[in-house]
């Protein structure tokens, strides 16, 4: 296959990756208008981990849950519970467009954060960026807008989360197998969310389409994962399917009108349009600058 052809398949998986991320969200909003925040979190998670565990298995048998760094999983687990948690919430509040808008800035807080705790270097124009991009945020959360409400804070409030669990993975599970860190973040999900359910008044979905709802959205998360997954290993960079996150705008636009007959406001249009080209910037002149450094390293070493 050709150095284009795979570049061409990893995007494709990407694509389809992120467009059923976009049908899993639908999906929660959906089920969280009627079961309870806690519990939409338990039953999504739930269905996932059959899912991804047999297609672990199928990919590379007992090996895909080999790991020695559990410990490192398990906070992983717990902060992509505050997130799945935080992003149910806000899907509740808001139209389908909003909060991706709001997601839109993922690129931003991990590269901030990045910078902060793992000392990452950072280029006055990845900075001008960031703050650029900051700017854009405040004017579409501004006072009077539909976006300053609880439920944004609660999807920025899931960016934080995202972040965090991004730095640990590109810190503490760097070098780790990609499909146990898959499954053993819904695995940790499902048990936290478990008490939080219980607590709540545990209750098994109400009708044969609820159920069929939570499957499909563990189905969707799986298959979206994995697919996802894919884009970034037969990609020849990560700035090749990076950028086609904000696919996701399109999805969510399309679905929120045609399902919830949601309409996006122009600040939100223009805000994250804004926020896409910043996000996608910044990936490549992330990427251009790690070449550069692997470059100069391999100009250095002595032969």
């Amino acid at each position: 296959m050709t150095h284009n052809s795979q570049n061409l398949k990893a995007i494709a998986c990407a694509v389809l990756g992120f467009g059923l991320f976009s049908v899993n969200d639908v999906m929660v909003k959906y089920l969280a208008q009627s079961y309870s925040v806690t519990q939409t979190l338990f039953w999504t998670a739930f269905f996932v981990c059959p899912i991804l565990t047999c297609f672990g298995y199928a990919k590379q048998g007992k090996k895909a849950f080999s790991s020695k760094l559990w410990k490192w999983h398990i906070i992983r687990g717990v902060l992509m519970t505050g997130l799945v948690f935080c992003n149910i919430y806000a899907l509740v509040q808001l139209k389908v467009s909003d909060f991706y808008a709001v997601v839109f800035t993922n690129p931003l807080s991990i590269s901030l954060l990045s910078w902060f705790l793992l000392k990452d270097k950072m280029t006055k124009a990845q900075l001008t960026t960031i703050i650029l991009g900051l700017f854009v945020v405040l004017y579409m959360c501004r006072p009077g807008s539909g976006l300053f409400n609880i439920g944004t804070l609660s999807a920025f409030a899931g960016t934080i989360f995202f972040a965090f669990a991004t730095v640990l993975v590109r810190s503490k599970l760097r070098k780790e197998n990609p499909l146990i860190i898959g499954i053993s973040g819904p695995v940790v999900i499902t048990l936290v969310a478990l008490p939080l359910a219980a607590y709540s008044g545990f209750a098994f979905p109400e009708t044969s389409m609820d159920w069929f709802i939570f499957v499909l959205c563990g189905v969707t998360a799986g298959f979206g994962g994995a697919l996802f997954g894919m884009g970034f290993q037969y990609a020849s960079s990560a700035a090749v399917v990076a950028p086609f996150h904000y696919t996701q705008m399109i999805w969510g636009a399309l679905m929120g009108y045609f399902i919830f007959d949601e309409i996006p406001t122009q600040n939100v249009i223009i805000g994250s349009t804004v926020l896409a080209i910043l996000g996608i910037y910044l990936i490549y002149t992330e990427a251009k600058y790690k070449k550069k450094i692997a470059e100069n390293l391999i100009q250095h070493e002595p032969v």
